[in-house]
């Protein structure tokens, strides 16, 4: 009787510890569970806000791409976007209506890249300078159309930011300027004609 009191006494004393134990491992474990599915709550509300703020975000920039998009069709000028490599990505109507090429023609004829297809001698340094003032950058050169027709392009070169204030994209407007520098060219020729008729007058003065 007494080997049977001590057993029982020590199963149930051995159960009463398995079972503290085990519930206070259970109970351990429910809180870390709780306390890491706050944590995952937390995070997600956090994820979800910063998505929300970032569609925000997209909304306007779509919108502004969109206005611009909008702008640059309708302009008479040549409208080309280039990645901040130089890689064109779009030309808008004003740019086939100037030079006679669509996308495709020109890619094939003279090259996806700006700093292979630009005509100005200068436009790497001009790429450089754009991307590291971060400001438009301004510059004339001579160019040639698919019949070949020599033309005068006044050429600027703007940076496009995204939402973190980088540059994304650069946006090339070229203007025909052929009239404007033709009109230059006469009045030098003019004037050069003016100044050589004085000379011949002042030496048909002093005879």
């Amino acid at each position: 009787v007494k080997f049977r009191f001590i057993a029982s006494y020590l199963a149930v004393s051995i159960l009463s510890y398995v079972f503290e134990y085990s519930r206070d491992l259970s109970y351990s474990r429910q809180v870390e569970a709780n306390e890491k599915s706050k944590q995952l709550l937390s995070e997600s509300i956090a994820q979800q806000k910063m998505i929300q703020n970032q569609n925000i975000d997209l909304e306007k920039i779509n919108r502004e791409l969109e206005k611009l998009s909008i702008v640059a069709s309708e302009t008479e000028n040549a409208v080309a976007i280039a990645s901040v490599e130089g890689v064109i990505e779009w030309v808008n109507a004003g740019f086939t209506k100037l030079y006679g090429y669509t996308y495709d023609e020109f890619i094939k004829e003279r090259g996806a890249n700006i700093i292979k297809s630009s005509t100005h001698t200068e436009i790497l340094e001009a790429i450089i300078e754009c991307l590291g003032s971060r400001q438009p950058v301004i510059y004339t050169s001579p160019n040639e159309t698919k019949t070949g027709r020599k033309i005068w392009v006044q050429t600027t070169l703007t940076p496009v930011y995204d939402v973190n204030r980088a540059i994304s994209k650069l946006v090339i407007i070229d203007s025909d300027i052929t009239k404007i520098m033709e009109a230059e060219e006469e009045i030098k020729q003019q004037n050069e004609e003016i100044k050589q008729q004085n000379e011949e007058i002042s030496v048909q003065k002093e005879e």
